[in-house]
């Protein structure tokens, strides 16, 4: 008899999927679609972390992962990479006008 729990993996009676046989699953996936077979829990900060890079607000993130707050979604799944850093720098010059040689681009009144 099928039990209509609504879970996102439920066994073939709609019930709790045991680890074994879900984990079974996940790695069959994986080789069936040739990408490299990791653990299932490390589907969580994928998504955290494509979530955030695509610019989905920190709080929302934070909701969807059940945490209490958006400290503990900072801490263990923003990272930072090349073209963050990058779009950091880039901010601050555009922040105090500088250009490319560090020179401003805005006039200055010295009178």
């Amino acid at each position: 008899r099928w039990q209509a729990l609504d879970l996102v993996f439920p066994s073939t009676t709609g019930g709790p999927a045991s680890q074994s046989n879900l984990r079974k699953q996940f790695i069959t996936a994986c080789e069936g679609a040739g990408v490299p077979t990791i653990r299932l829990y490390d589907l969580r900060s994928t998504w955290a972390s494509v979530a955030l890079e695509s610019g989905i607000p920190i709080k929302s993130v934070s909701e969807r992962l059940g945490h209490k707050d958006i400290h503990l979604t900072l801490n263990r799944y923003v990272r930072t990479d090349e073209l963050a850093r990058k779009s950091a720098a880039l901010g601050a010059d555009q922040l105090y006008g500088l250009g490319a040689d560090g020179g401003s681009h805005k006039e200055v009144d010295e009178g």
